[in-house]
């Protein structure tokens, strides 16, 4: 038993041997992306006017990498803790539509508006 116990210490015994571990894969930073592409960012915070639009924006932004569409809904409950409610959101859609960084298209009564981000993609949109 006690041999036993001695070939346990042993540094060649499989116990005591390193773990075999798959290496990470170092994530690369992209110089030109703040949680968005940086070019896409200064188009879009020329066009706003406050920084509600800007962070509907960029709320905007990340709701389409989630969906992976350009065309989302945007929930009220996600805005509730930056205190949008459903009517300043109706009104900071309007004036984004209004300075050309969204399209709305209206559903039926009772349903959420259609928004599609202009420039979504990753290529920056073209100033008109």
């Amino acid at each position: 038993m006690i041999e036993d116990f001695a070939a346990l210490l042993d540094d060649d015994h499989e116990l005591l041997a390193e773990p075999v571990t798959k290496r990470k894969r170092k994530r690369h930073r992209v110089a030109q992306w703040v949680g968005c592409p940086l070019p896409w960012l200064e188009w879009a915070a020329a066009r706003v006017t406050n920084k509600r639009q800007l962070l509907l924006v960029l709320m905007l932004y990340r709701r389409c990498c989630q969906c992976k569409s350009a065309t989302v809904t945007m929930p009220t409950g996600e805005l509730a803790r930056f205190r949008i409610d459903r009517f300043m959101k109706s009104r900071l859609l309007q004036a984004l539509h209004k300075n050309g960084v969204i399209k709305m298209r209206r559903q039926p009564k009772g349903r959420s508006i259609k928004v599609t981000l202009i420039g979504w993609g990753g290529e920056s949109p073209r100033a008109k």
